[in-house]
């Protein structure tokens, strides 16, 4: 039986969408102080984040959801790409396509063979870029 690997639609879509999400989730993480001390998540101010003096079970609820997130989401979907570029390694370098390296072929054409990985650290790139714009944004435009 031989074994099944994803469309290349799937990997499109998931790839695609890697930042968004990614971005959603480390929302979660991006709290503004204001003037009394008080310190409210951006992207919903109605939910108190935890400080030194404050413990707000919800938001702690919030950020253990973004982590779970982030570890499937972008950790997870990195760890699926390095796995089958790793699995089809072999075709794509020697430029003897199979099922796999078909399907990974929009990640990988634009390289040299033996740079194919470089799309997963295209992704990163954008990830960690993404991660210090939602972290460090803040509430007026000239800050």
């Amino acid at each position: 039986m031989s074994p099944i690997y994803p469309s290349s639609t799937l990997i499109l879509a998931k790839t695609s969408t890697l930042t968004q999400v990614s971005s959603a989730a480390f929302r979660a993480f991006s709290c503004e102080r204001f003037d009394n001390g008080r310190e409210f998540l951006r992207a919903d101010y109605a939910l108190e984040c935890s400080t030194a003096t404050h413990v707000s079970k919800e938001y702690d609820s919030v950020k253990n959801l973004a982590w779970l997130g982030i570890l499937l989401y972008p950790v997870g979907i990195s760890l699926v790409h390095a796995l089958l570029f790793r699995r089809a390694r072999r075709s794509i370098l020697q430029d003897r396509p199979t099922p796999l390296s078909e399907a990974l072929g929009f990640l990988v054409r634009d390289f040299e063979p033996g740079y194919f990985w470089w799309e997963l650290l295209e992704a990163w790139k954008k990830l960690v870029c993404r991660y210090h714009s939602n972290l460090y944004q803040t509430s007026t435009f000239f800050a």
